[in-house]
């Protein structure tokens, strides 16, 4: 890989690999590079190197999707309070 200065665990196409040793997650000094698809280590670099922060997609999805259920199921609630209270003022 080019040395262009900037190291591979400041990018945002860098996913670093984690051991478990029986009591927590130690993180290693390798990982994988989506850019290249490759396995690279922390101290590496190269021309595709994307400075930033990456949100985690799947945290993101995961989220969203439980507020769209949580919105849904207050949605139902609403209609059948407002049902309720409709069928009371008859």
């Amino acid at each position: 890989m080019a040395n262009c200065g900037h190291q591979c665990y400041k990018c945002e196409n860098f996913n670093k690999y984690y051991t478990n040793d029986g009591v927590r997650f130690q993180k290693t000094k390798f990982g994988y590079c989506r850019a290249n698809k490759n396995n690279v280590t922390v101290h590496d670099s190269c021309e595709k190197f994307a400075y930033g922060h990456r949100s985690n997609f799947r945290l993101d999805s995961l989220i969203n999707a439980r507020l769209n259920n949580l919105l849904t199921e207050i949605s139902v609630l609403r209609e059948f309070i407002e049902e309720e209270t409709r069928d009371k003022n008859l």
